[in-house]
């Protein structure tokens, strides 16, 4: 399994949204580069393998005459001399006595010159193949926080929406009862509408009757200014009948007195 097919397993298993593209050229491009350390490294065992067999020291120069002249050097040459047995892991002295005795050949000389060119880059390609990998542990390093503050992001989201569907209850148990209340409300002034419509009704019939005892008064109180007035004029009348009789009764009196 290639390392981004097991990213895409790990980004599938836990349902993330990632720019798969640019992880994929990018992860591609390391395995690239791994795959061309390894082959320059592959390529220079062929040249600088350490092991003493000076018996197999004209096998492997034929073999290498052999892939020179071809201008190439390829899987199967490199097959051929590793057959030979010519290198191991004890020494180089072998390639030496091989590329020595061809100083004098500029076959030999650029040979050296390729091998030693190749031995010199074994180094380089060995720091950037372990720099890619620190790059590859710290993608992969970065992928798991990633993917941990992804499930931290995902509890604090589940605990929101607790917290919203716990508001929303609120929020729902508020409306009623404020729907409750201006029910009352509507009630009581629908009541209170009513008690000042019985009110107007009841002042204005006071009014009426009040009206109606002001015009009885009215006519009591005239009734009684022209009761008083013909009293006047009876008493008036009286004391006029009254002192005519007593001058009657005077006159009277003097006639019988004359008798």
């Amino acid at each position: 399994m290639s390392l981004f097919e097991l990213i895409v397993r790990i980004i599938k298993s836990l349902d993330i949204t990632l720019d798969l593209p640019l992880y994929k050229r990018f992860i591609e491009n390391i395995n690239s580069q791994i795959q061309e350390a390894n082959d320059t490294i592959a390529i220079s065992k062929l040249y600088c393998h350490k092991e003493r067999s000076t018996h197999n020291t004209r096998k492997a120069r034929d073999v290498l005459k052999l892939e020179y002249s071809s201008r190439c050097i390829t899987e199967e040459g490199i097959r051929r001399a590793n057959d030979s047995a010519c290198y191991g892991e004890n020494g180089s002295n072998v390639a030496r006595y091989g590329f020595r005795r061809w100083t004098n050949c500029s076959q030999g000389s650029f040979i050296w010159r390729r091998c030693r060119k190749t031995s010199k880059g074994i180094g380089n390609k060995r720091k950037e193949l372990c720099q890619l990998e620190r790059e590859k542990k710290a993608l992969q390093e970065q992928l798991r926080n990633e993917i941990g503050n992804k499930n931290e992001l995902d509890l604090k989201l589940i605990e929101k929406e607790t917290e919203i569907k716990l508001a929303e209850s609120r929020i729902k148990a508020l409306r009623k009862q404020i729907q409750a209340k201006e029910k009352e409300l509507n009630k009581e002034k629908t009541e209170m509408e009513q008690i000042k419509e019985k009110h107007k009704t009841e002042i204005e019939s006071l009014k009426k009757q009040i009206d109606k005892l002001k015009a009885k008064i009215a006519v009591n109180l005239a009734s009684d200014n022209n009761a008083k007035h013909a009293l006047s004029q009876i008493r008036e009348e009286n004391e006029k009948l009254q002192a005519e009789n007593e001058e009657l009764k005077r006159k009277l009196q003097k006639k019988f007195n004359k008798q």
